[in-house]
Parts: structure tokens; sequence; C-alpha cells
């Protein structure tokens, strides 16, 4: 079978699935030959800025590529050159960074670690009038506007890649990573040190922006969230709110092949695979959901002891004990 082509328009954990870090043999089957990172859809569909980045910008190759790719909009042309198979987005830039607006209504995506490094960014805010828009502080606002930005995304496929299949990447932020194969997962905050965020109220609002285009155009999604993955203390960009365990990349690119299997076959045997996919993830999905009410049960557990006081939560651990005692050696 012919290699089908794939355009990726998000963050890591959209681009991973198709790196040979962590899917070793992905290319037998797939291209990647256009990839857009880290991009506010506000940005990517307003007007191109010119970049001015210069040697005193202390950017790294990836970060300069990837900032003149925003500030251009040169994702857009890519993919009417390349015409994908495939179109696989995430909307982590909206979520993680949100936008600048210039004077003048353009966007830039507000990479603090890359936009605001730059000789041009300090330009900007030194020229004044650059507004600052972003979900945690008027979520519906920029909601709005949002939705009118995947509008004219929407129209831009529709228009010059209509045989492209469009895959939303439903990806869930984790608050836990794991160090080893046999250890329990911890919290993901405390261990890497990292800046503390809303975990809820993030897969909350990313999860409005993918219901909304899945609803509003019919595109397809992978969708993972059920089966309980964690960050790595190995990951090759280190644990991250979306950096995941390397399963993750294997099963993703997996859905993205039954994906792919499906469309090159009969009715008849695209039906049996869907049925062998469905078996083979059932007992998974239902072991996180059992995995999930346990902890949410040692959580309550927790607080309620630690509600008693020190001397009650002896009381209650060494009651706990005799009882077991009691039924084991009946």
């Amino acid at each position: 079978m012919s290699r089908r082509t794939v355009a990726v328009c998000g963050s890591c954990a959209t681009r991973d699935p198709f790196s040979t870090k962590f899917n070793p043999d992905y290319k037998r089957w797939y291209d990647t030959p256009i990839a857009n990172f880290q991009n506010s859809f506000l940005a990517l569909m307003s007007p191109p800025i010119e970049p001015e980045i210069g040697p005193d910008d202390t950017l790294d190759e990836y970060e300069e590529r990837t900032l003149r790719a925003d500030m251009t909009r040169s994702f857009l042309t890519d993919l009417i050159e390349v015409k994908p198979d495939y179109l696989i987005i995430d909307f982590s830039g909206d979520v993680w960074f949100g936008t600048l607006r210039l004077p003048d209504g353009r966007y830039l995506t507000d990479t603090e670690w890359k936009l605001r490094k730059t000789q041009q960014y300090q330009r900007l805010v030194e020229a004044g009038g650059l507004t600052t828009l972003g979900w945690r502080v008027d979520a519906d606002a920029y909601f709005e506007i949002w939705t009118e930005s995947m509008a004219r995304f929407a129209a831009h496929l529709a228009e010059h890649c209509p045989d492209t299949h469009v895959i939303v990447h439903r990806i869930r932020s984790v608050d836990e990573v794991t160090l080893g194969a046999t250890d329990r997962p911890r919290n993901l905050h405390r261990w890497a040190r990292l800046k503390p965020v809303d975990v809820p109220t993030i897969n909350r609002f990313r999860a409005r922006l993918d219901d909304h285009v899945i609803s509003t155009y019919g595109w397809d999604s992978i969708d993972l969230r059920s089966e309980r993955y964690t960050s790595h203390s190995a990951h090759p960009w280190g644990a991250f709110w979306v950096h995941y365990t390397f399963d993750y990349h294997r099963r993703f690119l997996a859905e993205v092949h039954r994906r792919d299997l499906v469309a090159r076959l009969d009715d008849r045997a695209a039906d049996r695979i869907r049925v062998i996919a469905e078996a083979g993830s059932e007992h998974l999905v239902q072991q996180a959901r059992l995995i999930r009410r346990a902890d949410k049960a040692q959580r309550s557990l927790r607080r309620r002891l630690e509600r008693r006081g020190v001397l009650a939560t002896g009381r209650a651990v060494l009651g706990r004990q005799l009882r077991t005692r009691k039924v084991a050696a009946r």
C-alpha cells in the first residue's frame, strides 16, 4: 500500500507519534512533509507579519523556524501545495499561550519562550497598542473570536484541500508522572517543579474547542482521554502536562492506522476492523475507569483522615488493621 501524507498542526503531543523517537517505523506508512507547531488559530488566520529576527535574539534553530512560520502563516500555503491525505490538529497554541493583537488587528501567538525572547517583541511593546487576549481572562470572548478564525480555516480547507481527512486530537492535560514501569504515579507539579496550572479548567476549555469543530464541521477525532495515561520522567522533552508515556504515541498511531485501513477497505471488511478495535480497547477503558474510582476513594479517605487529625488518624488505621486481622482469622 502506498504511504499516506500527514500534515500536523498543533503541539508535540500530536507531532510525536510521527517521530522515530517514539514510533521508529512510522515512515513505512506515512510521510509528514509539513507541520506547524504551537500556533494560535487566531494568529494563523490573520494577515502575515514580516519576521524581524536577528543574531541578538536568543533563539535556537527550532525556535526561530517555528516563530517565522507563525508570523508568515506559511502553513496555509504549504497545505495548498501538499494537499495531505490527513491533517491532524490540536489547539494547544490557543489553550497554553493565547495571542497578542497588534493595533492594525493582526495577531501573534504569545509564546513566552519564543516570541518574547526577540527584539521584535520588545519593539512592539515599546510602540504601544498591543492587546493581550487569552481565554483565562474571558473565555467566552476568546471563544467567539476563535470560532470566527476556525470558520475561515475550515473554508480554506474546503476550497483548497477538499479531500483531506481532518482529525482532531483530543488532548488531555495530565497531573501525574510515572518514573518507571512498576512505580506508582507521582504528582507532576511537585515532582517536575512545574509552574502550577489549573488542569481541570484547562481540560474543560480545550474540550469546548474540540467539541465545537467536531460538531460544526463534522471532523474526525482521536480521543484517548479515558485511557489514563500519565507523563513520564524519561520523556525526551521532559515531564510536562502533555508529554505522555511512550505507549501513548504507539496507541495514537494505531488509531491513525485503523482509520486508514477502514478508508481503503470495502464496507464489510471495514466493519470487521471496527469490531476488532472496539474489542481491543473496551477492557483497557474499563480498567482505567476502575483505577480512577479507586484513586478517588483513596483521596477521599485521605482528606477525611487529615480532617480528623493525627491522633484520630492513628486510631482509624489501627482499627482497620484489627478488623482485617479478625476477618483473616475466621
